[in-house]
């Protein structure tokens, strides 16, 4: 009866050496995959779409200071690629210095979207 409790105790003991090693393999696993799927996700969300709410103008450089490349009207959907800051920009009721960089190369003040997108900061 001792004999037996013993190997049980030391099957007990093995299987949870056995599981905390597999539990921290698998943390380790786990850990790594968002990484290397915030990677990949980063390059696929490179040029995500943005919609433009408010009528106003895309510029050539993250501040009104910057010449008008060209004019966007609400509903156009634009490509943007990373978010920084920038000039302040004022429209309906909103201010903030946010602009989302454009595929294109322009800038898009962040006021005039429905919806900034996913983008990394540049």
């Amino acid at each position: 009866m001792r004999n037996t409790f013993k190997r049980t105790l030391a099957l007990t003991a093995a299987g949870a050496a056995l599981t905390g090693v597999l539990s921290a393999t698998t943390a380790a696993a786990v850990t790594e995959t968002p990484g290397s799927a915030n990677r990949d996700s980063v390059s696929a969300q490179a040029a995500s779409s943005v919609i433009v709410r408010i009528p106003g103008y895309v510029r050539q450089g993250p501040s009104s200071d910057h010449n008008i490349a060209y004019p966007v009207r609400p509903g156009q959907w634009l490509q943007g690629v990373c978010w920084l800051y920038g000039g302040h920009e004022y429209a309906d009721g909103i201010s903030n210095n946010k602009w989302v960089q454009l595929s294109d190369g322009n800038y898009v003040p962040v006021v005039l979207l429905q919806s900034e997108g996913h983008h990394p900061k540049c």
